[in-house]
């Protein structure tokens, strides 16, 4: 999967579990799986020029059978999907009404 074809993977939705945005995973062995951004900054190094982006996340529903918290492919499809959102002026934490008004 590529970061160009990520927006076919997931798709925004609203979970009673948070007031904010939450992601489903649409496609993959992750399919089902819903989570929603916990945290997300960006630590810049100076010294490197370059900047991390660093996120939390917890889980609202796993598929069945299924273990994807905590596992580098999960990892990366959730900071892949964060790129995503951010290149696309989308805030993770931002709640739904906001959204919706917005």
């Amino acid at each position: 999967m590529s970061r160009k074809n990520i927006k076919k993977y997931f798709k925004l939705i609203e979970h009673d579990a948070t007031p904010n945005l939450a992601v489903e995973v649409t496609k993959g062995p992750f399919r089902g799986a819903i989570y929603a951004y916990r945290e997300v900054s960006v630590v810049e190094e100076e010294e490197k020029e370059s900047a991390v982006l660093q996120f939390d996340y917890f889980m609202l529903e796993h598929p069945q059978g299924i273990e994807a918290s905590g596992t580098k492919e999960f990892e990366n499809l959730v900071g892949d999907v964060l790129v995503h959102l951010i290149d696309n002026n989308v805030d993770p934490a931002e709640e739904v009404d906001e959204v919706a008004e917005g």
